[in-house]
């Protein structure tokens, strides 16, 4: 994922906050409001952090992770089928 190079808090900038209140024993609602976040952003670095190190504090995409990409070939042309025949989307996602 992209950050812009100047934002508050990119990776660097999150690894300085958790290192802070690590460290040096600062208080995360401190932290945070001196960063313009919220309280429950800072909790949330400081579980990635401790969980997965420096690494974790990584953008992450907002999709979900199980995504299905495709149907199997048969479910497939079963809707294409029912979409012929003017059902609504609702009604096939049902089937």
């Amino acid at each position: 994922m992209y950050s812009h190079p100047n934002a508050r808090l990119t990776q660097m900038g999150r690894l300085r906050l958790v290192n802070q209140h690590l460290d040096h024993g600062y208080s995360l609602k401190k932290l945070a409001a001196e960063n313009g976040n919220s309280l429950r952003s800072a909790y949330r670095w400081l579980a990635r952090y401790l969980s997965g190190g420096p690494y974790s504090l990584a953008d992450r995409g907002s999709v979900r992770r199980p995504q299905r990409r495709t149907l199997d070939p048969r479910r497939f042309q079963l809707a294409v089928h029912h979409r012929h025949q003017r059902l609504h989307l609702l009604n096939i996602a049902l089937l």
